[in-house]
């Protein structure tokens, strides 16, 4: 029995179904083959949206009255997970995948990311935008609601992260995804010169500034994260580059990309977008530490994760090492592009590095 506290709905939700859907598609292909080592398993996912206290309440359900043996692919608002990451370390429960924006990933000894560390996905993203940009004037747009968009902004602009990977910040302004429209930052970024434009906000935000920004005459290239970088984005704007956070959720065809897309098709009629590719890549390592696993207990399996050590999962994620003080990633992500309406993975399934 697993469980996952995942926020499928509420603001900024748009997209994070398919987390929970992904799950649900490993787990009848993992049974229909006759589970793990001929282990049935059964997942039970909960929605917080976007409630924090929810959050801790529906973790504590799960392992309180479900008994649970790990909670994986638990994404959503950093809130929803930093709520209730205290309890799950005192009762000692692994949790392996989800936000992977949250520091918690980096710091507890029982959570476990499929993810680079989160500094590592800040500094990837704009190392490929100078890398493979079409210029080097930098501005980015910053969500209040979260702080995750705080801190890509301290570290693209207040730290100097994007200056030092080669490019030019010359704009910085704060937005809120309720925002009726965004003439007025797109004709700031447009009058500053910029040529690249990060964003930090949610999905269906960052049409409407694309399309705010097409209406003022301004076409810049996009910069957006893993989570807003979905199937349709490529026909709402017209050059993008992303860092992916786990292997591209188009333009691969390794077995283990193959295999996940055989189950997505099999369950699912509309494309996966990054965040089911991340909580797929989730369940794998779940699916992989129980197979290591002396015993199929909380403690036995966090004591199989403290062995991977620079472990690609069959080349679903960076090269992951796991141990008491978090997970220990390398400097790399995964390179995705749109353009003229499509998606491609310049280099496949084989992590950019610095």
């Amino acid at each position: 029995m697993i469980g996952s506290v995942a926020d499928s709905s509420g603001l900024g939700s748009a997209g994070y179904d398919q987390v929970g859907d992904a799950l649900r598609a490993w787990a009848a292909v993992t049974n229909a083959k006759g589970g793990i080592d001929g282990r049935p398993v059964k997942v039970i996912i909960k929605d917080p949206g976007g409630d924090a206290a929810k959050a801790r309440s529906q973790a504590q359900e799960l392992v309180e009255k479900h008994k649970v043996v790990a909670l994986v692919a638990n994404d959503g608002w950093t809130s929803s997970v930093n709520a209730w990451k205290d309890y799950a370390e005192k009762k000692k429960v692994p949790a392996i995948g989800g936000n992977c924006y949250a520091t918690v990933w980096e710091t507890s000894p029982t959570f476990f990311s499929q993810c680079p560390s989160f500094d590592a996905q800040l500094y990837g993203s704009v190392f490929l935008a100078a890398k493979h940009g079409q210029g080097t004037k930098f501005g980015g747009l910053f969500c209040s609601e979260d702080a995750v968009c705080t801190t890509a902004k301290d570290r693209w602009f207040g730290q100097g992260y994007a200056k030092r990977a080669g490019l030019d910040p010359v704009y910085q302004a704060d937005v809120s995804l309720s925002q009726p429209d965004y003439t007025s930052e797109c004709i700031q970024a447009r009058n500053a010169g910029v040529e690249i434009l990060a964003l930090a906000t949610d999905s269906a935000t960052t049409k409407r500034i694309a399309s705010s920004c097409r209406r003022q005459n301004f076409t810049p290239e996009y910069l957006i994260s893993t989570s807003v970088a979905e199937p349709d984005q490529a026909k709402f704007i017209d050059e993008i580059i992303s860092a992916q956070q786990a292997i591209p959720f188009s333009g691969t065809s390794t077995p283990a990309y193959q295999e996940f897309a055989a189950a997505w098709e099999k369950h699912y009629q509309e494309p996966p977008n990054p965040l089911a590719v991340n909580s797929w890549a989730a369940a794998k390592i779940f699916e992989k530490a129980v197979r290591s696993a002396k015993e199929i207990t909380r403690s036995g399996l966090i004591d199989a994760l403290y062995r991977f050590k620079k472990e690609r999962f069959g080349g679903l994620t960076v090269p992951l090492s796991y141990g008491p003080k978090g997970t220990d990633s390398v400097d790399c992500v995964f390179y995705m592009k749109a353009s003229g309406g499509n998606w491609s993975a310049p280099q496949g399934d084989r992590p950019v590095c610095w």
